[in-house]
């Protein structure tokens, strides 16, 4: 007797869109932090403790305090989206919320870009420079939490090492003819399209191009553009929430 196995999950391409959009949001926000907030990453956090470990033997005790405001902001962020996500019927994170976590990144951002801007006649004073690294640093652990639990393919959006190293591993399989664990790495074990995981790493510089051309011309109101994105990408997880139930 022959038995039937349920097909694998596959991500929609809705979703798919979505995390590429995403992943710009994270660079071109990296970007902006970095360059507009005191030589700090708040979506990189790999990045960020290396400028943190920099900064110590400098002896930069205000990219010190930014780099650890960026840690802290970051794994709260974290935790309020898992919060977000919980399901106590599931007693998990349910990726159907993913929509409320996004939602609530956007406030964060919203509310980064509001008080920048209303700083900005002050030259951004050093205690609203470190309210601006924790609320960028919260939005971006709020979104991390959200790609990850939607994404089936584990794509984080807001750093791209992991994906790099899972497109160098089956590129590796399929030069060296190990084509079937190839194609079981990418396609059918729910892990994206490798042509999705190419893409992922130009569209995270890109955006992180447009942060850097953004903040240097528009300071705080650079950040119009992840905040139109998150919203749009909020709407699509709503949609697409019963892809998840």
């Amino acid at each position: 007797m022959t038995t039937m196995t349920a097909p694998e999950p596959r991500e929609p391409a809705t979703i798919n869109l979505m995390l590429a959009g995403l992943t710009f949001s994270a660079g071109y926000l990296d970007a902006v932090s970095y360059v507009g907030l005191g030589h700090v990453f708040t979506a990189n956090m790999t990045g960020n403790t290396v400028l943190l470990g920099i900064a110590i033997a400098g002896m930069h005790s205000t990219r010190v305090i930014g780099s650890l405001l960026a840690l802290a902001g970051y794994c709260s962020g974290v935790a309020l989206g898992t919060l977000v996500l919980y399901s106590r019927r599931l007693r998990t994170p349910d990726p159907s919320h993913a929509w409320r976590t996004l939602l609530c990144e956007m406030a964060f951002i919203m509310l980064l870009m509001l008080l920048w801007t209303t700083y900005l006649a002050n030259e951004s004073p050093r205690v609203a420079q470190g309210v601006f690294i924790a609320l960028s640093a919260i939005a971006m652990g709020m979104q991390t939490e959200a790609a990850r639990c939607m994404s089936i393919g584990g794509v984080a959006t807001t750093f791209v090492t992991g994906t790099l190293s899972d497109l160098s591993a089956g590129w590796i399989a399929r030069v060296f003819g190990h084509a079937r664990t190839a194609r079981t790495r990418f396609e059918l074990s729910g892990r994206p399209s490798w042509r999705f995981l190419i893409a992922v790493w130009p569209i995270y510089v890109t955006g992180g191009a447009a942060g850097a051309f953004a903040v240097v011309r528009w300071t705080g109101r650079s950040l119009v553009a992840p905040i139109a994105i998150v919203g749009i990408a909020s709407a699509i997880a709503y949609i697409e929430r019963r892809a998840w139930s």
